[in-house]
């Protein structure tokens, strides 16, 4: 890094925000096997149901298959009320990285994570996305990025985080 700090400025639309908030949610690991049991529950009773003809397995699998499918409808619409509710702005994120923090500012709220409580990192086709173990969630848009800061980024995040999967890109 050649600079003391670095500053990306971009904005989301409500698109981008529906997704980034349902991926801090569903990529997370606790919620992925929650959906796994959820699954398995669901097939065994249906199984249980398809084999024996017990017709209290068949009702425990509809009502199971029912929730795994609406429970993230409803997240999804959820957070899209949110955004068009709370009238959010995030048409001008400011996101400064330094050697010890990344800060993100957009007009209503400052979150300062440091390095080293990142715990997890995920890299997308247009999002690098940084959890920290406060379970803060900060992400920066890739298109944002000259090649100079994509290069300090991953430099930063491969360096400073005690994370396992790093950055390539």
């Amino acid at each position: 890094m050649n600079k003391d700090s670095i500053t990306i400025n971009f904005g989301i639309s409500e698109k981008e925000y529906v997704y980034l908030s349902l991926k801090k949610i569903y990529d997370r690991r606790d919620t992925k096997i929650i959906y796994f049991l959820g699954v398995y529950i669901f097939l065994s009773k249906l199984v249980d149901y398809i084999d024996n003809g017990v017709y209290q397995s068949l009702v425990i699998a509809v009502l199971l298959g029912i929730a795994l499918i609406a429970v993230p409808l409803f997240t999804f619409f959820k957070f899209k009320g949110l955004f068009k509710y709370n009238k959010t702005d995030l048409s001008n994120i400011k996101i400064t990285l330094t050697e010890d923090d990344i800060i993100k500012e957009d007009i209503t709220t400052r979150t300062m994570v440091k390095w080293s409580e990142i715990n997890r990192i995920a890299e997308t086709k247009m999002w690098y996305c940084f959890w920290s173990v406060k379970n803060s969630f900060v992400y920066i848009k890739k298109s944002a990025l000259d090649e100079q800061q994509r290069s300090d980024l991953i430099l930063l995040a491969n360096t400073k985080t005690r994370v396992s999967k790093k950055l390539f890109k």
